[in-house]
C-alpha cells in the first residue's frame, strides 16, 4: 500500500509539474476506465458531493480503475491530490518575488506559506495520510478503526481553516498569488476531499 501511495504521489506531482511540451497526464473525463469503475465513481461523487459532484468526477476519473468499489480509496486519492496541490502552491509562492509582482501585498504571501506548511506539510499531515491509507486498505467498514478516522477528520478540520484563511486574506488583497496555477484549483480539491473523507464508513 505504501508503494502504491508513493507511486500515486509521484504520478500526480509529475502531472502538475509537466512542461507544456511534456506528455500530458490522463485528461479528466477521457481516461480509460471500465463501465463499472466509471459508474462507481459517479455514484460516490453524486452521493457525497452535491454542487461539486461533476468536479469530483472530473478530478478523479483518471484513477477510477484503482478504487475497486472502495469509497475510502476514493477519499485517499482525493486527499493526496489536495495535499499535493497545497505543497505545489506553497512552492510557487516561494518562487515568486513578492515586491516584484505585488508591492502592496505586505506579509500575506509569507502568512500563506506558513498556513500551507501547517495545513499539509507537517507531521500531522503525515500521520493523517498514514491513517487514511489504513482506512483505505480494506473495503470492510468493521475493519476500519474509529481512531484512524478521528485522526484524519481532525487534520482535515485544521487544514480547511488554514486554507480558507489564506484564501480570504489573498482575496482581500486582490493578490497576484490567487493567479498562481495550483492556487486556482486548491480550494476546489479540498472541497472534494473533505466530504469524501467524512463519508468513509467505520463501525
Amino acid at each position: 500500500m505504501a508503494v502504491v501511495f508513493l507511486l500515486l504521489m509521484l504520478a500526480i506531482t509529475a502531472g502538475f509539474n509537466a512542461s507544456p511540451g511534456a506528455a500530458a497526464p490522463a485528461v479528466p473525463g477521457k481516461a480509460p476506465a471500465s463501465a463499472a469503475a466509471v459508474a462507481f465513481l459517479r455514484t460516490v461523487c453524486n452521493d457525497t458531493l452535491k454542487t461539486d459532484a461533476q468536479s469530483c468526477y472530473d478530478e478523479l476519473l483518471p484513477y477510477a480503475e484503482s478504487f475497486k468499489g472502495n469509497e475510502a480509496k476514493v477519499a485517499e486519492v482525493a486527499t493526496t491530490i489536495f495535499v499535493t496541490k497545497v505543497r505545489a502552491t506553497r512552492e510557487e509562492m516561494r518562487g515568486v518575488t513578492a515586491k516584484a509582482v505585488d508591492p502592496n501585498l505586505g506579509d500575506e504571501q509569507g502568512g500563506c506559506i506558513l498556513m500551507y506548511e501547517i495545513a499539509a506539510c507537517g507531521k500531522d499531515t503525515d500521520l493523517a495520510l498514514q491513517s487514511l491509507r489504513l482506512l483505505a486498505a480494506t473495503d470492510v467498514a468493521k475493519q476500519r478503526t474509529t481512531e484512524d478516522m478521528r485522526i484524519v477528520t481532525n487534520w482535515m478540520d485544521k487544514a480547511e481553516i488554514y486554507v480558507y484563511q489564506c484564501e480570504m486574506n489573498l482575496a482581500l488583497e486582490d493578490s497576484y498569488y490567487t493567479k498562481l496555477p495550483h492556487y486556482k484549483f486548491l480550494a476546489l480539491s479540498m472541497q472534494i476531499a473533505s466530504p469524501l473523507i467524512r463519508a468513509i464508513k467505520t463501525t
